[in-house]
């Protein structure tokens, strides 16, 4: 498999998922009599990349949001590395609290998120590496044919996700499978654009599922979700 680091730091907070925790708690106003309590909520990721040593820093990414509204003040931990707030104007869906954080399979990561006076905590297991099989039918497709992928799940994967994107895709294709599957077949009407790429991922956390790689789809979201991701580029020859 081809393995890009910065490639795949990039997407997580474009997800991860990610494919990448998100937090939901009540806590007191200042004056509880008249004022409801906040719902605070977070929702963040980090993509565990094939390729990488154990321990490596990863890219995570958090969003969150006290009664609906995201905020930007909020304090951003993960097994107590602080996660800075950045506005990235070229790309609006990377906007949120990003940083850098090491981990190794098996490891329990903590998120802390202090906001409205509130400090909730998640918890979320690093699961195994998905390793995609070699391409029977090679790395080339024509753009109206069907692509068969197969891979070994990740270990501690609570399900799978298959995505195709390529060059000049505005939303890349993404299908959903289940934890145990180990093959799915891409459409040939989701393959049409040259340079497309495709990966596997392997989910593994709480929450409600994050189903977005745009951070500005998290809010009101509640998860900390830790993703698993091998690829293969695949060429596909426009026929018509």
């Amino acid at each position: 498999m081809k393995f890009d680091q910065k490639t795949h730091r990039g997407l997580v907070t474009g997800l991860l998922a990610i494919c990448l925790g998100l937090v939901l708690a009540a806590g007191c106003g200042n004056d509880s009599s008249t004022k409801p309590n906040p719902e605070v909520k977070a929702m963040g990721g980090i993509l565990i990349a094939r390729g990488m040593p154990s321990g490596m820093p990863y890219q995570a990414g958090v969003v969150v949001s006290v009664d609906g509204q995201v905020v930007s003040n909020a304090e951003v931990r993960i097994n107590g590395a602080a996660l800075a707030y950045m506005v990235n104007p070229a790309k609006p869906e990377e906007t949120g609290y990003v940083g850098q954080v090491p981990a190794s399979r098996g490891d329990v990561l903590e998120l802390s998120v202090t906001a409205a006076g509130q400090t909730v905590t998640l918890h979320a297991t690093v699961p195994g590496i998905v390793e995609i099989h070699p391409l029977a039918g090679g790395l080339v497709y024509a753009d109206n044919q069907d692509i068969p992928i197969s891979w070994v799940p990740a270990a501690g994967a609570v399900f799978g996700m298959v995505t195709c994107a390529g060059a000049g895709s505005t939303t890349p294709g993404m299908w959903m499978v289940a934890s145990g599957a180990t093959e799915y077949t891409i459409p040939a009407s989701a393959t049409t654009v040259p340079g497309s790429r495709i990966s596997v991922l392997g989910l593994s956390g709480s929450g409600d599922l994050p189903t977005s790689m745009d951070l500005r789809q998290w809010a009101g979201k509640n998860g900390f979700w830790l993703t698993s991701q091998d690829y293969v580029d695949v060429d596909v020859v426009i026929t018509g």
